[in-house]
C-alpha cells in the first residue's frame, strides 16, 4: 500500500543504508559470474586508447585504490577564525632555497 501523502514516513521505512538497488545488484552478479574485474579490464584495454582517454581510464582506476578525499575545513584555536600575519617584507625578497634553509634552521 502505498504511503499516505501529508503524512510522515515511519522510520524503518525506504532501503537500509548501503544495500545496493536491483539494477546495481544484478550487474555486479553478472561480472562476478563472468569473472569480470573493472579495474583489471580497464588496465588490459589500456594500450589500445588515445593518451587523454588514456588518463581518464587511469583516474577511473585509481578511485579503485586510494580513496577519495574529502574538503577539510580549516579553523583557529577553539574553532575560531584562523589568525593571519604578516609575512616579514625582508623574507619577500629571500629566494626559495634562502626561505628553506630558514625554515630548517627554526630562525623565522
Amino acid at each position: 500500500m502505498a504511503h499516505p501523502r501529508g503524512t510522515p514516513k515511519p522510520p524503518t521505512s525506504g532501503r537500509k543504508k548501503g544495500t545496493p538497488n536491483k539494477v546495481t545488484q544484478s550487474i555486479q552478479q553478472f561480472f562476478d559470474d563472468n569473472g569480470i574485474f573493472i579495474p583489471e579490464k580497464i588496465i588490459e584495454l589500456m594500450p589500445e586508447l588515445e593518451p587523454r582517454d588514456r588518463m581518464k581510464a587511469w583516474l577511473e582506476v585509481a578511485q579503485y585504490v586510494y580513496p577519495k578525499r574529502k574538503a577539510i575545513e580549516v579553523t583557529g584555536k577553539d574553532g575560531e577564525p584562523v589568525k593571519i600575519t604578516q609575512i616579514k617584507p625582508e623574507l619577500a625578497i629571500l629566494t626559495d632555497e634562502e626561505l628553506k634553509a630558514l625554515l630548517i634552521s627554526d630562525k623565522i
